[in-house]
C-alpha cells in the first residue's frame, strides 16, 4: 500500500506527470480518467483526522454497551434480534452475539490503536479553548495560556471551521500552534494546511 500511495502522489503532486498520466488514461481507454490522491477515499471530503477519529471512538462506545446489554439478554438495540426472539423463543442467543460483539472490539481496538496514542494531541487540536495546560506538551504550553486568553480569538474559533481557524493565528505569537495543527491537519493528506 506504500508503494501504491507513493506513486499517486508522485502522479498528483507535479502537474505535469498528472497531465501525462491523464493523456496515457485516455490514449488507452481507460474507464477512469484520473487517479485519486489516497487520502480521498480514506479520509472523505472535507473532513480531518480528528473527526474521524471521533467516529471512531463513537463506534467502539457503542460496541461497549452492545455488549454490556447483549451480556444481560437486552436486544434494546437490535430490533430484528428482537422480533426474531420474541417471536421464536430460545432462536437466538444473546451470548453468541456478545461473543461477536466482543471479537469486534477487540479488532477495533487493534486497529485504532495510533488513535488512542494520538488522543491528546488531537484533543489540542479540536478545542485548544478547553486543553489542559499542565498536561501539553511544554512547547505548546505558553502559546496555549494566550490563546486560552484571547477573546477575540475564541470567538473566532466559534465561527470558523476548525481547518480554517489555525490560518487566523498570528505566526509570530504562535509557531507551535500553528506547526501542530499544520501536523494534525496533515496526517493522511488532509488538504488543509496551515499557511
Amino acid at each position: 500500500m506504500t508503494t501504491v500511495m507513493k506513486t499517486v502522489n508522485f502522479i498528483r503532486a507535479r502537474g505535469l506527470n498528472h497531465r501525462q498520466f491523464q493523456l496515457f488514461l485516455k490514449e488507452v481507454g481507460s474507464e477512469h480518467g484520473d487517479v485519486p490522491y489516497h487520502t480521498e477515499r480514506l479520509q472523505g471530503c472535507k473532513q480531518v483526522i480528528t473527526q474521524m477519529s471521533d467516529m471512531i471512538t463513537a463506534f467502539q462506545c457503542k460496541l461497549q454497551l452492545w455488549k454490556s446489554q447483549l451480556e444481560q439478554d437486552n436486544l434494546a438495540h437490535f430490533p430484528v434480534c428482537q422480533s426474531i426472539s420474541a417471536s421464536v423463543p430460545g432462536a437466538f442467543s444473546c451470548a453468541r452475539l456478545a461473543t461477536k460483539v466482543n471479537r469486534l472490539i477487540h479488532i477495533f481496538d487493534r486497529r485504532f490503536s495510533d488513535f488512542r496514542t494520538q488522543h491528546s494531541g488531537f484533543a489540542i487540536f479540536a478545542n485548544p479553548f478547553t486543553a489542559d495546560v499542565d498536561s501539553a506538551p511544554h512547547l505548546l504550553q505558553m502559546e496555549l495560556i494566550e490563546l486560552q486568553s484571547n477573546s477575540g480569538l475564541r470567538a473566532k474559533f466559534h465561527d470558523a471551521a476548525i481547518e480554517d481557524f489555525y490560518r487566523l493565528l498570528p505566526p509570530a505569537l504562535m509557531p507551535q500552534l500553528r506547526l501542530h495543527a499544520a501536523r494534525v491537519l496533515s496526517m493522511f493528506g488532509s488538504t488543509y494546511l496551515c499557511e
